[in-house]
């Protein structure tokens, strides 16, 4: 069972989130059942999720010139990724990212930036998870730069998604 923090925590899970901090701050998990603690568990997660993410992007390509059909490895046409856009015809606010980071990825920023403005942005932040994940596992921390900081990029990044959205709306792209 995850834990988003250690107040909803249950007397079962206290060994796995018992933790002993030292001199510098850090925090070292202590001996408990054959668990990882939820944390650890989690930075491992993100590096995975990211790494498939970029192996997807690299791998994938858009014919921009003609059908702009997205293609794996180079000849595997691939299937509409939004399920808003194939079941109701209406972009969601992720409407685009797939396809902004398969330009990222090859380098063309300004394609990335007309599937969804938002796009490089999330590139960028999903790229920079690797050094963010690294450093909290070498450090022992659950948020290497400290919570607050993980809140406001997640926050802002929720809320530019949106607004590129209703952007989107305003503008008629949308329907």
């Amino acid at each position: 069972m995850k834990h988003s923090d250690e107040q909803n925590a249950t007397p079962e899970d206290d060994a796995v989130l018992m933790t002993v901090v030292d001199e510098e701050g850090g925090e070292t998990p202590k001996q408990g059942p054959n668990r990882t603690p939820w944390w650890i568990r989690r930075h491992w997660e993100m590096i995975c999720f990211v790494t498939i993410a970029m192996i997807g992007s690299f791998s994938m390509r858009i014919d921009l010139e003609e059908t702009g059909e997205v293609t794996a490895l180079g000849r595997f046409p691939t299937p509409s990724m939004c399920l808003s856009e194939s079941v109701w015809h209406v972009q969601c606010p992720g409407c685009g990212l797939t396809r902004s980071f398969i330009c990222m990825a090859h380098g063309d920023f300004g394609s990335a930036y007309d599937f969804n403005r938002v796009g490089p942005l999330f590139f960028i932040v999903s790229v920079f998870q690797y050094p963010y994940r690294i450093i909290g596992l070498r450090r022992h921390r659950r948020w290497p730069f400290g919570r607050l900081w993980g809140r406001i990029w997640a926050n802002l990044l929720i809320g530019l998604l949106i607004v590129n959205w209703l952007w989107n709306v305003r503008c008629g792209e949308v329907f």
